[in-house]
């Protein structure tokens, strides 16, 4: 089966099925980009210490997510943040287990999302497979694609497992 659906939609869908975690402001699609603020304070929580006040200074992150992938049941993201002109990929180390905590808490499986970190900008991976094995069983995921702002997906029914929603 094929899906195509304007990345606008997509977004609608995921923000009312409550998979847009309460951080994340503003989410907007761009062709093959999703825009979007994350309230760095509300990701770093009322918790002490250094992450607390860098969360704090950040304030709301702009940031860009473009897609670049897919291979093996994972879409990769390119992201780019920056708050008052210095690259948040570098404070990354510091924050991605706040960010764990909080996707889990939006309800996403563990492991579900991997943030990708180096000395560039990180890669957001998403295991789709996994993703929509929490949601419905019996779809197997075989191709994702965005194209001129539509998010074009590619599945087959497992013939091993019976379709129904979870």
């Amino acid at each position: 089966m094929r899906i195509e659906l304007p990345l606008d939609e997509v977004l609608t869908l995921a923000t009312t099925q409550g998979v847009v975690p309460p951080f994340v402001h503003g989410l907007r699609a761009d062709g093959e980009t999703l825009r979007l603020r994350v309230d760095a304070a509300e990701v770093m929580g009322r918790s002490g210490g250094l992450g607390r006040l860098l969360g704090g200074l950040a304030g709301e992150v702009p940031i860009t997510a473009r897609f670049t992938g897919w291979a093996d049941g994972v879409v990769t993201l390119a992201v780019t943040a920056e708050s008052r002109g210095i690259p948040l990929h570098r404070f990354m180390p510091l924050v991605e287990n706040k960010i764990r905590e909080r996707l889990r808490a939006a309800g996403l499986p563990d492991g579900v999302v991997e943030v990708r970190t180096g000395p560039s900008d990180p890669v957001i991976a998403v295991d789709t497979r996994r993703l929509l094995a929490a949601k419905v069983a019996g779809v197997v995921v075989t191709d994702v694609r965005v194209h001129d702002a539509t998010l074009h997906v590619a599945a087959v029914l497992d013939p091993e497992v019976p379709f129904r929603l979870l």
